[in-house]
């Protein structure tokens, strides 16, 4: 087996551990021949290398491969600190630190009430002081994601019955080390706490913990549990590459509420305080949670529209009403492709779609002509849908800024400007009258999360799909060869907030344009043109000959592709480079009210 997919087709085909074992040694054998891999570290007091096939499967479950590298056995603090040790020759992508409380402070567990209040303080003290350390020297040293385990909880507290009541008690001694640790994490840039308590809660403490080989090996975890871990691993690599969805779908009877609206009209629906409606509605109150997390919503129902929207904007019980939805497909289409239209009017690709229906053949329908869109069937008890939801992990994001809050509102916002563009006499009179003003910054150290995120997200409008975390956009912005830029972009109907991102690197005489994006949502109104403006004149003020930039085609920036072309870069001998000989300029469009442009110089 030579492929990823293929690899992965033959251990789903039949799942069992031979099979995982094989499967990861193929992909293994296949990572140490190329030099595109993701490099995962992992700094450990436990004994915890089985994750590794497991782990191998879940990148490659994301389209890549992966190379693992274990520190020795309890040596997490020398390899933090160590001078031009493994680690930085290893340059990790992702490091791990796999810590448990029994190494760190081991009397914690196995003695708490023989302590003093001034032991355990300073046990506690001395535990997360050296977690404080380890995370700030690594962000120094290192460009990696971090993700740091937290501390178990024992299943049989030292109090007995009492403890969880006592505020000094063993249980919440663990939680405040574990509150401590989620505050370094915090102010630590790109590094994430990985839940232990919440994943036992959510194997088993008996599914998870073999004590058997704790005590022999000094390896806690079962598989059941490592293979939760490894997916907990990959989540943050998901993000960044892109692989999360952007839009919840929703079918309406039976789905957002019980019965048929055509069949059973209003008063006969089920939606409401009482079982089985109050199931529907919290089901309504998850996916409105979700969408202040700035996922877009989208209804795609087989319904007589006037119907159904009555629901939505009359019913006193439902939770979710007309504003909350970016997009709408209520009519007697085939739901493939209403689903493949609402991608398009949100400018987002399929793939960034997930479709929740009650209708198995629906669902099956759609798995067979849209494989892209993750399909969920919400059978059953409905009791049960919250929980289907919630517990997908494909609405991820590594940070929350403004624009994600206000995302329905920019969404409803467009939906003001179609209409506009619908009475316009022509794109350059429609253009002029959104009254668009453009503001470029450079380096701009308040927008670094936004930036970041972009640059996770951005798949269509992006030269070359590079990803960066908070931390490498902190870095560039404060290195002296490069520079970063970022455009916001206001009109009469709201702030689009922070749109497009450019990352150029100088070397003597060239400059190269690293990352060059822009978000789906403005695309066609000329921001791009004006960002590479602003860039080039900046550029052109360090004395460079030669502007450089590549296209790395992907499935999805096809409407990247002219780009460069379009505004006068001519393609070299090298592979996706292109080049532009100053003096050169680019003519911004005419229809911008301002364009106003804040740097640092540098």
């Amino acid at each position: 087996m030579s492929d990823i997919q293929s690899i992965l087709a033959w251990y789903d085909a039949a799942p069992s551990v031979a099979r995982l074992h094989k499967a990861s040694s193929d992909l293994t054998k296949i990572a140490s021949t190329s030099s595109d891999c993701l490099r995962i570290a992992v700094l450990r007091n436990i004994t915890i290398e089985m994750i590794s096939p497991a782990l191998i499967l879940e990148v490659a479950r994301l389209g890549q491969l992966a190379i693992i590298q274990y520190g020795e056995f309890d040596t997490i603090l020398q390899d933090a600190f160590a001078e031009d040790g493994w680690l930085t020759a290893f340059d990790p992508h992702i490091i791990v630190i796999a810590q448990r409380i029994h190494g760190i402070a081991g009397p914690l567990i196995h003695r708490f009430n023989s302590l003093s209040s001034k032991e355990v303080k300073k046990l506690v003290d001395d535990s997360i002081s050296q977690c404080r350390s380890v995370l700030s020297r690594l962000r120094e040293t290192t460009n990696a994601t971090l993700l740091v385990h937290n501390f178990e909880e024992p299943l049989h507290p030292a109090g007995g019955f009492i403890d969880a009541s006592r505020v000094d008690g063993q249980l919440n001694t663990i939680r405040a080390m574990n509150s401590a640790l989620a505050s370094i994490a915090n102010d630590i840039p790109s590094t994430f706490i990985v839940d232990m308590p919440l994943l036992m809660a959510q194997v088993g403490h008996s599914a998870a913990i073999d004590e058997r080989y704790w005590q022999s090996s000094r390896a806690p975890y079962k598989p059941a549990f490592l293979a939760r871990l490894a997916q907990t691993y990959t989540r943050p690599i998901a993000v960044k590459l892109g692989k999360t969805k952007k839009c919840i779908v929703l079918d309406c009877d039976n789905t957002l509420w019980g019965g048929v609206i055509g069949e059973d009209g209003m008063e006969g629906i089920k939606i409401g305080q009482t079982y089985p409606g109050s199931a529907f509605r919290d089901f309504q109150l998850a996916v409105l949670d979700l969408s202040k997390r700035g996922i877009l919503l989208a209804l795609c129902s087989k319904n007589n529209e006037a119907d159904a929207m009555e629901v939505f904007s009359s019913h006193p019980e439902m939770v979710l009403r007309p504003e909350h939805f970016a997009a709408k497909r209520i009519n007697w289409e085939p739901k493939a492709s209403n689903l493949m239209e609402i991608a398009r009017e949100l400018n987002i690709g399929t793939d960034s779609l997930a479709f929740f229906d009650d209708n198995p053949i629906e669902c099956e329908q759609v798995l067979t002509d849209r494989p892209e869109i993750l399909t969920v069937c919400l059978s059953g008890d409905p009791s049960g849908f919250r929980d289907a939801l919630t517990s997908l992990n494909a609405f991820d994001t590594l940070t929350l800024t403004d624009e994600d809050k206000r995302r329905s509102e920019m969404y409803r916002a467009q939906s003001e400007r179609n209409q506009l563009l619908g009475k316009a006499s022509s794109i350059h009179d429609y253009l002029t009258s959104l009254q668009m003003k453009v503001v470029v910054r450079q380096d701009d150290s308040e927008a670094v999360q936004r930036i970041a995120q972009l640059t996770q997200k951005t798949n269509q409008f992006n030269l070359s799909t590079k990803r960066y975390t908070d931390e490498e956009i902190t870095c560039l912005m404060n290195g002296p060869n490069s520079l970063v830029f970022s455009a916001r972009v206001t009109d009469k109907f709201d702030d689009n907030g922070i749109v497009a991102v450019a990352i150029v690197w100088i070397e003597g005489n060239v400059a190269s344009i690293d990352t060059f994006l822009m978000s789906c949502r403005v695309i066609g109104r000329g921001v791009e043109t004006v960002l590479l403006s602003r860039v080039m004149k900046e550029v052109a003020k360090h004395g460079v000959a030669y502007l450089r930039s590549r296209f790395v085609p992907t499935s999805k920036n096809e409407p990247a592709k002219r780009f460069l072309s379009d505004n006068g870069f001519a393609k070299t001998s090298n592979e996706y480079e292109y080049e532009l000989q100053y003096p050169a300029s680019v003519q911004e469009p005419d229809w911008f009210e301002s364009v106003v442009f804040e740097g640092i110089n540098k």
